[in-house]
C-alpha cells in the first residue's frame, strides 16, 4: 500500500520540476507559479 504522504510528496516534485522547465522556457505563468511556491 502506497503511503499518502509519499505520494503527495512525489506529485509535488514531479510537478515543480515541470514548472521549472516551463519558466526556463520563458513561460509567465509558471514563473509567477514559482514566486508563490517560492514563499
Amino acid at each position: 500500500m502506497i503511503d499518502v504522504k509519499d505520494s503527495n510528496h512525489y506529485n509535488n516534485t514531479e510537478a515543480s520540476i515541470g514548472l521549472e522547465r516551463l519558466a526556463k522556457r520563458g513561460n509567465v505563468g509558471a514563473k509567477k507559479v514559482l514566486k508563490e511556491l517560492g514563499k
